[in-house]
């Protein structure tokens, strides 16, 4: 547990010390490039996002199978500037 400053000198030192292998690596680029699809539209690169959430089928679906809805929101991510939809 670092603070966000100190999070690359700490990920170096655990690299040269042979804590991180390479698959975990490969799992740290991962998060790192999802984190970055949270803050940055992937159509236009803008920084002008919201996140919301949207009823999904499954929603849908237990209300009519169970007669109550069921909190089953699907996360998806808007872009004011092009006016997109994603999820990830």
């Amino acid at each position: 547990m670092v603070s966000k400053d100190d999070a690359e000198k700490a990920y170096n030192i655990l690299k040269d010390g042979g804590f991180i292998s390479e698959a975990e690596q490969k799992k740290i680029e991962k998060i790192k490039e999802a984190e970055k699809m949270n803050t940055i539209c992937p159509y236009c690169n803008s920084d002008n996002i919201a996140k919301k959430g949207t009823p999904g089928y499954i929603l849908i679906l237990s209300i009519f199978l169970l007669g109550l809805p069921l909190p089953f929101l699907r996360t998806t991510y808007y872009c004011f500037n092009c006016d997109k939809e994603w999820k990830i």
